[in-house]
């Protein structure tokens, strides 16, 4: 599963500006779901809080408010998934080719990700781009291997909406669908949700204290700025990385994931 890292729980739309609205029906089955999981598991679960984890045989399993489902549901019943996703910073045909073809040896079908065109400003950090025909035939290639392809924005360096929808654009030219997965680019202000936008209340300030003040901003989800794309986001892209942590277990890191 090559896109277990990043939100998307409760099977909602949740990247972008908000969840997606839901039918009268769908609002409707929702409850009927939450009292049937309050039922089955009494006081543990808590239809008024955004999630409510209860002891299960595998530990603790958190439930979506919207279905009182388990956010946790990996194919074949299977208790935990390890997932990669390949941020295409400073990748060349070079320094990566030989990278994925020990992964595809091995049967590692991971998320590789691309910037779909090229940029024209000094990258933040530099790599190749999709428009480059080899680099792109060879990203093509992994695709039809089953590598899933992801995106990390649409090119090296901050660009406003116009850019961010031309890169979607051509994301769907060249593999024949919407990107599944995205993640931040590093320093990119059009990135949704980043820095310190990723928190609220006490603990935005102390984040923006940790850094001086001077945490960077970003605007791709503040609606009315030029680098506005958060919509776009919620329509075409289903799964987005945001949270970070420094240890492999991020479902110890943050329990109530994916969210």
């Amino acid at each position: 599963m090559s896109d277990g890292l990043a939100v998307g729980g409760c099977r909602e739309r949740d990247a972008g500006v908000g969840l997606r609205a839901g039918s009268a029906s769908e609002d409707d089955d929702h409850q009927a779901d939450r009292g049937r999981a309050k039922a089955r598991h009494g006081a543990a679960y808590d239809g008024r809080a955004r999630y409510a984890s209860v002891d299960a045989e595998l530990g603790a399993v958190s439930y979506c408010r919207y279905t009182g489902r388990s956010a946790m549901e990996w194919p074949d019943g299977k208790r935990f998934a390890f997932t990669v996703f390949d941020d295409t910073d400073r990748s060349t045909l070079d320094n990566v080719r030989e990278v994925y073809a020990l992964l595809a040896d091995l049967g590692m079908k991971t998320t590789k990700s691309v910037w779909p065109i090229e940029g024209w400003n000094e990258p933040t950090i530099p790599g190749t781009t999709c428009e480059d025909d080899a680099y792109r035939a060879w990203t093509l290639e992994l695709h039809r291997q089953g590598f899933e392809i992801g995106y990390h924005n649409a090119t090296f360096h901050g660009v406003e909406r116009t850019h961010t929808e031309r890169a979607l654009d051509r994301f769907a030219e060249i593999y024949g669908h919407a990107p599944r997965s995205a993640a931040n680019h590093a320093d990119n202000d059009e990135a949704l949700y980043w820095g310190e936008a990723r928190l609220g209340g006490l603990n935005r300030l102390a984040y923006r204290a940790l850094h001086g003040g001077r945490a960077r901003l970003t605007y791709g989800h503040v609606e009315g700025d030029p680098r506005f794309w958060g919509d776009l986001c919620r329509e075409r892209i289903r799964y987005f990385r945001n949270f970070v942590f420094d240890d492999i277990d991020t479902l110890a890191a943050c329990p109530i994931m994916p969210y």
